[in-house]
């Protein structure tokens, strides 16, 4: 039989822990339940770290530096005080008309010899420019230029990780995918979007999704 903690982390194959795990860590399901997402993007969310991307932005950020995320077994923890910063995250309120969404999974490295980028999706240990190129390079769409002037809004488990307007898109030289170039400092886009959450849209990773109905 394989040994692993009890649901709420008291005990490991059935005795007390010699040190508690503190109760200011809280698990993946706690996490799913606060923030209403499935198993997998809870996971994402917390592997990501995006909860320390928003301590950063915080009054005391000078705050000595802390984990994010750790293993207990075969559990996900999470500083509970980084599940509150994520449950603050506000819903974006303001209809912006047809927008491109994209939607990022976990930092992962690329699989693509070819690929100049060395990440792909989110982590909040990338660099501005990482963050970028992982959000704005390659994703499947057709008839992508009559969304040229469109809001553009990357997000990982809905919560918004980079937003602006798109300017131009490319076409990858040997691939069916686009690349994106955006203006990160468009207002209208960012007053809509930055630090947001948007719905967790039903499809695939790259989406165009049409304004509400009125």
């Amino acid at each position: 039989m394989r040994s692993v903690l009890s649901a709420d982390l008291s005990t490991f194959a059935g005795r007390q822990l010699a040190v508690p795990l503190p109760d200011d860590w809280v698990s993946t399901g706690l996490v799913m339940e606060r923030l209403g997402l499935t198993q997998s993007l809870a996971t994402q969310l917390m592997v990501s770290e995006l909860a320390g991307d928003l301590a950063a932005r915080e009054p005391a950020a000078d705050a000595p530096e802390q984990k994010w995320v750790i293993r207990a077994g075969r559990k996900l923890l999470m500083p509970r005080h980084g599940l509150d910063l994520l449950t603050r995250v506000p819903l974006a309120n303001e209809d912006p008309g047809p927008y491109i969404n994209v939607r990022l999974g976990p930092g992962t490295l690329t699989d693509r010899p070819e690929d100049p980028r060395r990440y792909l999706g989110f982590h909040r240990a990338f660099t501005a420019q990482e963050r970028y190129d992982a959000a704005t390079e390659w994703w499947y769409f057709k008839r992508t230029e009559e969304w040229i002037g469109r809001p553009f809004v990357a997000s990982l488990a809905g919560f918004v990780t980079l937003a602006g307007r798109i300017e131009r898109v490319t076409h990858h030289p040997t691939r069916e995918v686009v690349s994106f170039e955006i203006d990160t400092a468009d207002e209208h886009a960012l007053r809509a979007f930055s630090g947001a959450r948007i719905p967790v849209h039903p499809g695939g990773p790259a989406l165009k999704i049409q304004p509400r109905s009125t």
